[in-house]
């Protein structure tokens, strides 16, 4: 075929699809908007999981940056390798000469009294040597410091000390203080402990959280994906409720999953206004209702 005879042929197919649409103007309504709400959400959501998983470590040389594990070739049960003792720490630390910095970090859950109502909210637990790794300036304050890391030994098998200051992730930061800086220097319960904030995690410090729990970064991808859409949406005409209403059932189901009811109650509740479906939402509801009553 000539480039002549295809253009031809392109051009008559091209017409024809155009007639049969007008033909049935209904049909074609549904297949534009179906593909524009699917190209939007993609678009969306893409851009999102770029910013925050596919982009280099928002961090200095952050080809730099080396997880390690402790792996055991061929013994059963261990698969997700040899956890971290004191004592394979301090050898670590002891005979690292190739690392400039080297530190390890868990995650714990603790509940924070003294601040509207209780909450109870991951803590990442890190040792001296993390935060200079990362080597990112916090947000406000000041980093933790070796000093701040000295203390009692909390009980085996943690290879963390007890102490008494703390520093904000961002979007808790954001979302319970609303970014103000004043909290620097305040006081929070802990458990019934005292911890003095002395500053805020950089934007981005999600990334301390270990691999397997993966909650927290989930969290923030998709409540950054929620306040794109009301930056881009809410001052629209016509805003992309289904966008909306997926990020809600991904976050409803994310906090559901990990017994954060009361958040997982809120983020159904404004579900429901939106969502055609209101009585599946609102069994939903009542589900987490009940297991929050357990």
């Amino acid at each position: 075929m000539t480039p002549i005879g295809f253009l031809d042929t392109l051009r008559s197919d091209l017409l024809y699809a155009v007639r049969a649409m007008r033909r049935n103007l209904a049909f074609t309504v549904v297949v534009v908007l179906t593909l524009a709400l699917g190209i939007g959400a993609n678009t969306a959501v893409f851009s999102v999981l770029d910013n925050v998983l596919l982009k280099p470590l928002s961090y200095p040389q952050p080809e730099e940056l080396v997880a390690l594990r402790q792996i055991a070739p061929g013994a059963s049960g261990l698969t997700d390798g040899l956890n971290l003792s004191p004592s394979m720490y301090v050898t670590y630390t002891e005979q690292n000469r190739i690392f400039q910095s080297l530190g390890v970090w868990t995650t714990t859950m603790s509940t924070v009294t003294g601040v509207a109502e209780p909450e109870q909210v991951r803590v990442v637990l890190i040792s001296d040597g993390v935060l200079q790794a990362l080597d990112v300036p916090p947000a406000a304050g000041r980093w933790l410091s070796a000093a701040d890391q000295v203390g009692a030994t909390r009980p085996p098998p943690s290879v963390f000390m007890a102490t008494n200051t703390i520093m904000l992730g961002y979007g808790y930061w954001q979302r319970r203080f609303g970014g103000d800086t004043a909290v620097i220097g305040r006081h929070l319960d802990l458990n019934g402990a005292q911890a003095d904030v002395v500053g805020v995690l950089a934007p981005g410090a999600e990334v301390l959280y270990p691999p397997r729990n993966n909650v927290e970064r989930a969290r923030n991808i998709l409540e950054i994906a929620l306040r794109q859409w009301h930056t881009r949406e809410d001052s629209r005409p016509d805003p992309n409720i289904f966008l909306r209403a997926q990020i809600l059932g991904h976050l409803s189901q994310l906090e559901d999953n990990d017994q954060h009811f009361d958040r997982a109650l809120e983020h159904l509740n404004e579900l429901k206004t939106i969502s055609p479906n209101k009585d599946s939402i609102q069994k939903w509801i009542e589900d987490v209702r009940a297991k929050q009553g357990k």
